[in-house]
């Protein structure tokens, strides 16, 4: 419990069992944070370098608000993994869900590089029915969804 912050540098975190309560912030350079196994992280996520990487495996999950911080990389969900809260400075990042559920709180744009979403994996959108503001998936590239992916919807108020 507590806060992590990372440097300057290639910094290169994984984590396969346990918890982290408490934010983490990954400095300059190619970072990399890998959560694996049952482990869970509840706090908000930073990137501040040139290259971003997040994989979640197995039944990890990340509940933050997740800022990519611009940088280009990569975002997979593999497993019955999961994310949930809203993102930020994503543009230059490739979706990949191969399993498990990315459920955004966003209730607006979230700009990606890319979007793939294979069987067995959910993509979630935010619908808020009082003042009509959603999640929008803004993918410059190409986005694919193959049979079997699902959007699953989360309602914050139906109505006013």
């Amino acid at each position: 419990i507590g806060d992590v912050k990372l440097g300057s540098g290639d910094d290169v975190m994984t984590v396969s069992a346990g918890r982290i309560v408490g934010d983490v912030s990954l400095g300059a350079g190619n970072n990399s944070l890998s959560l694996s196994g049952s482990s869970t992280l509840t706090g908000d996520l930073s990137y501040a370098g040139t290259g971003a990487t997040l994989t979640l495996a197995d039944t990890a999950s990340v509940t933050s608000a997740l800022d990519f911080g611009g940088a280009s990389g990569t975002m997979t969900l593999n497993g019955t993994s999961s994310y949930t809260g809203a993102s930020s400075n994503s543009g230059n990042m490739a979706l990949v869900l191969n399993g498990g559920t990315l459920a955004a709180s966003n209730t607006g744009s979230i700009a990606l590089a890319s979007l793939s979403a294979s069987s067995g994996s959910a993509l979630g959108v935010t619908i808020n029915g009082a003042d009509g503001t959603n999640t929008v998936y803004d993918v410059a590239g190409a986005a694919s969804f193959a049979s079997g992916s699902k959007v699953k919807v989360a309602l914050t108020q139906v109505g006013g």
